[in-house]
């Protein structure tokens, strides 16, 4: 499986906007938006986890990329978040990361970074 195969592939699964005007500071210094979380959740929904394992790991690896941009950009008083102005550079970095987790294993030994 290649990058972009299933870069673009989960990316249409994702509103082209969300609004993260509810973004909030959360206690453990983190932050947090429903609207990006329930997101996630429907994007998760389209997804059959056991057979699609790639999918899977970009929905979250997309989600992990648009949360950073998200809380930057609510941080300079934005209120939404573009999704394809998130550079899919750091998309691609960032799921390479994760394959490197031990139960991605089988995944990253098929991976092709194109």
């Amino acid at each position: 499986m290649t990058f972009s195969e299933v870069y673009e592939r989960i990316l249409e699964y994702w509103p082209e906007k969300i609004s993260i005007v509810d973004g909030q500071p959360v206690s453990n210094g983190g932050w947090y938006s429903a609207a990006l979380s329930g997101a996630l959740s429907e994007v998760e929904s389209r997804i059959d986890h056991e057979k699609d394992t790639w999918g899977s790991l970009m929905a979250w690896t997309m989600f992990q990329a648009f949360h950073i941009e998200a809380e930057k950009l609510f941080k300079m008083g934005s209120v939404t978040l573009s999704i394809r102005s998130v550079d899919r550079k750091i998309i691609e970095e960032r799921y390479f990361e994760n394959l490197h987790i031990r139960e991605w294993s089988d995944e990253l030994a098929a991976y092709r970074r194109i």
